[in-house]
């Protein structure tokens, strides 16, 4: 008796699987559920050559490289990033200029840069800022379908 009950049991979870096809995608993670098939991200900065090096605090503008990476399975065309500044304080100020990153390919990186320049950023940290702290900015990344992606940036000052 206790294994029919068992077969019974597994015939009706199995006839369920069919239903269960039919749910709706939720898990974010389920990469046909991105928008389009193509999912942004912040991937790396560079400064002075170095990949995510410590920007000075000496009052002088510095430019900054922000790379993004497509982690979706389809090309995200005419990607262009905006940047804002997060921290409460008044110890970083920036160029806010819109980065162009064109096309994206899936799996691959691209740099941003800003009109007639070959960085994406351009900021200045006040001589104020303590060494070692933290600075954020987030990255608002669109492209030519208007789908939108939101991703942070921290810059740590020496």
């Amino acid at each position: 008796m206790k294994h029919l009950k068992i077969i019974i049991i597994s015939i009706l979870l199995l006839c369920g699987c069919e239903k269960i096809q039919t749910l709706p995608r939720k898990n974010p993670l389920d990469i046909r559920q991105i928008s389009g098939g193509v999912k942004l991200e912040f991937s790396k900065y560079v400064y002075n050559g170095s990949v995510n090096a410590s920007l000075p605090k000496d009052g002088m503008y510095v430019y900054v490289v922000i790379y993004v990476k497509n982690i979706g399975v389809n090309t995200a065309e005419e990607v262009k990033a905006t940047f804002k500044y997060l921290n409460n304080d008044s110890k970083v100020d920036y160029i806010n200029q819109i980065a162009d990153y064109g096309a994206i390919p899936p799996n691959s990186e691209i740099a941003g840069k800003v009109d007639n320049g070959w960085y994406s950023l351009q900021l200045r940290v006040s001589p104020s800022v303590i060494s070692g702290s933290k600075k954020d900015f987030s990255i608002n990344l669109s492209d030519s379908k208007n789908n939108n992606w939101c991703d942070t940036v921290s810059f740590t000052i020496q």
